[in-house]
C-alpha cells in the first residue's frame, strides 16, 4: 500500500512537468525494489491523473463538447495513438520500452530537444 501511495504522489508531481512521469514511475519502482512494477499499476496511476484533469478542466471540457468540430478533431487525432499503443502491447514491444536503457536514452535526447 505504501508503494502505491508513493507512486501516486510521484505521478501527481511529475504529470504536469515537462518530464516523463511514466519513466519516473518505472525508475523509482525498480530502484526501490517495489513488488508491484507492472504496466497495470502505471495505467491506474495515469487514470487517476486523468480523473483529476477532467475534474479541474470541467468547464473547458463542456466547451469542447459544445464545439463539435473541435471535439471531432480531438477524437480523430486520438485514433493513431490508440492503434499504435494497441500494437505495442500486442507485439510485446511495450515491455522493451520500459527498460532502463531506453528510458535513459530518451531522457537525454528529449532533454537536449527541450534545451
Amino acid at each position: 500500500m505504501i508503494e502505491i501511495i508513493l507512486l501516486s504522489i510521484l505521478q501527481g508531481i511529475t504529470e504536469f512537468l515537462p518530464i516523463s512521469s511514466s519513466s519516473h514511475l518505472i525508475l523509482v519502482s525498480k530502484y526501490l525494489n517495489f513488488s508491484n512494477q507492472s504496466l497495470n499499476i502505471d495505467m491506474s496511476l495515469h487514470a487517476g491523473s486523468l480523473i483529476a484533469v477532467i475534474t479541474y478542466f470541467k468547464k473547458d471540457i463542456i466547451y469542447f463538447l459544445k464545439d463539435q468540430s473541435l471535439l471531432y478533431k480531438i477524437i480523430i487525432s486520438s485514433f493513431p495513438v490508440m492503434i499504435v499503443g494497441y500494437y505495442l502491447v500486442k507485439l510485446g514491444v511495450i515491455d522493451q520500452l520500459r527498460s532502463f536503457k531506453v528510458i535513459g536514452w530518451t531522457t537525454i535526447i528529449f532533454g537536449i530537444f527541450l534545451y
